[in-house]
């Protein structure tokens, strides 16, 4: 038991025991959750696999396109595709959208396969300009904005209340009360975010690269629907990116709450709590009592 010489607790006062409890143990994991910031990660969107299967795309129309010529004589192909397809057209993230523009406007114009080619590997370089920044974005962000995270997590688990009761979400998963709360809980803590990292976010190379990446992709798809119509199996994408990077991070941030979560569990006695006794009685599954609901009541100010 917590408190001991005390008959036990009701149901009802379990709940509000576990219910305290686990918002003790979810405040308590922040600061070791983002202190392992190079674990935390924004993973990449689905958009982007539909954006690397352009590619492919592209050069199976170009090649079809060459295999297509009826009159036999050799192609001529844009200005761009002799200098060495698109030039040093990533040396300089900046220089994406203009020099793309240039290929898709040529491939538009010539309906040839080293135009598409040209722009298949305008878009293979976007890639790889997009993916190194993309990777870091999660540490980036912590590093510039941990004390907004940590504003927005404490008031988020403070006012939230758990799906499901918290008795059965205390028993387990080890894991269960982080993603109850924090994971299924990141879309609003990401729009709550926007104001602190809308501008750091702007600004950063993750957002640049993106953006210059998309447009080369959409102008690529407008392309290829002049050249194959409705046959055509890639789509516009619109991804607002800062929302979903926004949204993420707070995923991410919840998961690596949910291994410290794991290990507090293993060994719930001894932290750095109000009522520790309480809180290892909780995680270990032993049986609460009304001493323990009135310790809880008068640390948390809950109704009795």
């Amino acid at each position: 038991m917590g408190c001991t010489g005390s008959k036990p607790a009701t149901p009802e006062e379990c709940e509000v025991i576990c219910a305290h409890m686990g918002k003790v143990m979810l405040t308590i994991c922040i600061d070791p959750a983002l202190n392992q910031v190079d674990k935390i990660k924004v993973p990449l969107p689905s958009d982007f696999d539909n954006v690397k299967k352009a590619v492919d795309q592209l050069k199976d129309m170009a090649a079809r396109a060459g295999a297509d010529k009826a009159d036999g004589e050799a192609e001529k192909a844009p200005e761009e595709a002799k200098t060495g397809g698109m030039g040093g057209l990533m040396n300089k993230a900046s220089q994406i959208a203009s020099q793309a523009a240039d290929a898709v406007a040529g491939a538009a114009a010539a309906g040839t396969s080293a135009g598409l080619n040209a722009i298949a590997s305008s878009l293979e370089k976007s890639i790889a300009a997009f993916e190194e920044p993309m990777a870091k974005i999660a540490k980036d962000v912590i590093a510039a904005k941990r004390e907004d995270i940590v504003r927005i997590l404490k008031a988020h688990i403070n006012d939230t209340k758990f799906s499901c009761d918290a008795v059965s979400l205390c028993k387990g998963p080890a894991n269960a009360l982080s993603e109850d709360m924090i994971v299924k809980g990141a879309p609003d803590m990401g729009k709550q975010f926007v104001n602190s990292v809308d501008e750091f976010l702007t600004q950063s190379a993750v957002v640049h690269a993106w953006n210059k990446m998309i447009g080369v992709y959409n102008d690529a798809v407008n392309v290829g629907k002049q050249v194959a119509g409705d046959k055509l199996p890639l789509k516009g994408i619109q991804l607002n990116i800062k929302e979903y990077i926004e949204e993420n991070i707070f995923v991410g941030i919840g998961k690596e709450i949910g291994e410290i979560e794991a290990e507090i569990r293993a060994k719930p006695e001894n932290q750095a709590v109000s009522n520790p006794m309480v809180f290892a009685a909780v995680f270990r599954g032993v049986v609460l009592t009304a001493a323990d609901h009135k310790a809880v009541v008068q640390e948390s100010g809950t109704k009795e």
